[in-house]
């Protein structure tokens, strides 16, 4: 071989090995940089999804915590009419406080008034010669109730009988009740 076909075959050479890094090993190592820029997006993707996740489990924490606090509101303040049934157990309340059904002389409906969605509702309450310890175990049951009730106004009268000194007592007492949700709220 002439050194001129010696140069033909090294140029043909070069040549070839030019065209083959250039069409195969050139877009190789393009789609390999493009792949290791996805894998540093997916890795960042991923960091920030564990952040998320770790503040979601926080979230959630946050949501049992407000159901229970607001099944434990529900209760206390429970919607619509269950009023009737407070006022028998306010009754219930005085009887176990060894108030006789004859020193009872009413437990009735006030008025009502409202406030954003809670209805607050007054009963009156009025007792006739009952024991100051029964008035006080009374008020310590509607205090411990799971139902809230507060006492809004109270009078006590002094009233002597054979027994010895009771009291005739006047009581106003506010509940609470959550208003039932309409269609449109």
């Amino acid at each position: 071989m002439e050194q001129r076909e010696k140069v033909m075959v090294i140029v043909m050479a070069i040549l070839a090995v030019g065209a083959a890094i250039y069409y195969v090993v050139m877009p190789r190592w393009e789609q390999y940089n493009n792949w290791e820029a996805e894998i540093e997006t997916n890795v960042q993707k991923i960091i920030e999804a564990q952040r998320r996740a770790a503040e979601l489990e926080g979230l959630v924490e946050d949501v049992i915590k407000t159901k229970k606090d607001f099944k434990i509101a529900q209760r206390r303040l429970p919607e619509g009419d269950d009023f009737l049934n407070l006022l028998s157990e306010l009754e219930s309340q005085a009887r176990s406080s060894n108030i006789k059904d004859e020193n009872i002389i009413t437990f009735s409906r006030g008025g009502i008034q409202t406030r954003g969605m809670v209805d607050i509702r007054s009963i009156n309450a009025q007792f006739q010669t009952i024991k100051m310890a029964s008035l006080t175990d009374m008020l310590w049951r509607f205090d411990n109730l799971e139902r809230l009730v507060d006492v809004q106004n109270i009078s006590i009268d002094r009233a002597e009988t054979e027994e010895g000194i009771r009291f005739n007592v006047n009581l106003t007492l506010n509940v609470y009740i959550l208003q039932e949700e309409t269609e449109a709220g």
